[in-house]
């Protein structure tokens, strides 16, 4: 392939330079195969390793690796499975276990009515690990409690879940009991803590190829940084513009925390192949820098009021994307009701929505209408009295989806089970990547890294930003969703508006 001038800068620093690099890659601006073209010019007797984002993103990688005949010098895998590595040659026999901290507090026998206060527990001591807290050993720890209280701040947790006495020492005991049975069994988030608390020995490389690295958090950059060995080289590849997942526990400042750290150099990838050049025009709104070649077709930008937008001819290349769920959810039952064959991106959210479903103990799906009814309104009632609009968007668009679902259901046939719903979310809901051609609808956050040739993006007057982002990061990557929804699209845009 014919590199680009910004590429063969890469390979120019990768030759010549010394000390580690932020690549800063903006959307479509060849990142994958710039990474690949820098494995090739790597002399042969020197290794790579290419720690990649999530499995599928891995695999990816490593089939391109295989093609060009690199699979023997560079190894593609998740930070996640390199820690588990690790950590199985000190210990195993340890098993994967998702629940584990839910089972942990199980056997503390908690009142029933603490059920959400596990979630609660939970989830800090998911972020405790993400920032990788040692768990305290003794009661009463100010340097672990004032880590509880600033991690809870930051990621609101706070909010319905105070920071003080009782709850705070649940976390603490509930952390502890996990670290001490990481032998036994580890979760995912252990994967990356379990070796790294323990200072294991993890297997060198060269070379660390960092993917994503905007999107990681301290335990996924100090296991990039333990793979590095006397005179190794870390490439950190990444646009702090499409940081998406602080709300999953990753830094705000990723690349520039990594980059203090190193002395790291700086190059930039902004020139993009993939966006027509009225796209890009339309994109650098919210990121100036992002440029298209001269060669890229001109393609289009435009506006249609969703009424007459749903008598769009639809093909199976386009894509829907919004911020929320329901709106796409109610999309996708007037497409099969229409004959147009779609489906919703992301199994996860398919799982979490049964995952709600389920707790009410119902198999009729009227009397779960009715449950999940109250459970919105009491739930959402007591986020706004206590100022708390993020919890009460969240909750509502969780429980709407679901009562969307219900009264699709139940309106042919009112005797509708809790099993025909489940039947239904496994058809809806999937990944679609490398599955038949069908129409995509899809929320923004689960279009990161795909691409297509037409997008319509659905709503952005009403819910870009949504209004309870309050925080400075919350607001940051609001906007960052926008810029990764605009460069999804490679040749047309178009911008929905909804009344």
């Amino acid at each position: 392939m014919k590199l680009s001038t910004q590429q063969e800068a890469v390979l120019d620093w990768a030759a010549n330079k010394e000390g580690s690099l932020n690549l800063v890659a903006r959307a479509g601006c060849g990142k994958t195969s710039t990474l690949i073209e820098l494995v090739k010019a790597i002399p042969d007797e020197q290794s790579v390793t290419l720690c990649a984002f999530n499995k599928a993103i891995a695999e990816e990688v490593k089939a391109k690796l295989a093609t060009e005949g690199l699979d023997q010098k560079a190894e593609a895998a998740t930070m996640h499975s390199l820690g588990l590595r690790a950590w199985k040659r000190q210990a195993p026999k340890c098993a994967v276990e998702g629940s584990k901290v839910y089972k942990i507090l199980d056997a503390m026998n908690l009142p029933y009515r603490d059920r959400e206060l596990k979630s609660h527990i939970v989830k800090l001591v998911s972020y405790a690990k993400q920032a990788l807290v040692a768990p305290a050993r003794l009661k009463g720890d100010a340097d672990y409690t004032a880590r509880l209280i600033e991690l809870g701040q930051h990621f609101g947790v706070d909010e319905d879940f105070p920071l003080e006495g009782h709850n705070l020492e649940l976390v603490r005991q509930a952390h502890l009991a996990s670290y001490e049975a990481d032998e036994e069994v580890v979760d995912f988030d252990d994967m990356l803590t379990a070796p790294l608390l323990r200072g294991c020995a993890f297997s060198g490389a060269d070379w660390v190829l960092l993917d994503e690295a905007q999107d990681t958090n301290a335990a996924r950059q100090e296991l990039a940084l333990a793979m590095l060995e006397n005179g190794s080289r870390l490439v950190a590849v990444g646009d702090p513009r499409q940081a998406i997942y602080g709300f999953t526990g990753a830094m705000s400042d990723a690349m520039g925390l990594l980059a203090s750290k190193l002395g790291s150099a700086e190059l930039p990838l902004n020139h993009t192949f993939r966006c027509a050049k009225t796209v890009v025009a339309h994109a650098q709104q919210w990121v100036p820098d992002i440029y298209a070649y001269e060669t890229n077709p001109e393609g289009s930008v435009s506006w249609c009021e969703y009424e007459h937008w749903l008598k769009t001819p639809f093909k199976a290349s386009d894509v829907i994307l919004c911020r929320l769920n329901r709106p796409i959810v109610a999309l996708a039952y007037q497409f099969i009701r229409d004959g147009v064959g779609c489906r919703v991106e992301g199994r996860d959210i398919g799982q979490g929505i049964l995952k709600l479903a389920r707790r009410f103990k119902t198999d009729s799906l009227k009397r779960l209408r009715t449950l999940v009814e109250l459970y919105r309104d009491e739930e959402t009632a007591k986020f706004i009295a206590k100022y708390q609009d993020a919890k009460a968007a969240s909750v509502g668009d969780k429980c709407d989806t679901l009562i969307e679902l219900i009264v699709r259901l139940t309106m042919p046939n009112p005797a509708a089970t809790l099993t025909d719903l489940e039947q239904l979310v496994s058809t809806m809901f999937g990944d679609t990547v490398g599955k038949q051609a069908v129409l995509t609808l899809s929320t923004v956050h689960k279009s990161k890294g795909r691409e297509w040739d037409r997008v319509y993006l659905l709503g952005r007057n009403q819910w870009m930003p949504l209004p309870w982002a309050k925080s400075g990061w919350e607001l940051a990557q609001e906007q960052n969703l926008i810029y990764v929804a605009v460069t999804r699209a490679k040749s047309n845009l178009v911008e929905v508006i909804v009344p």
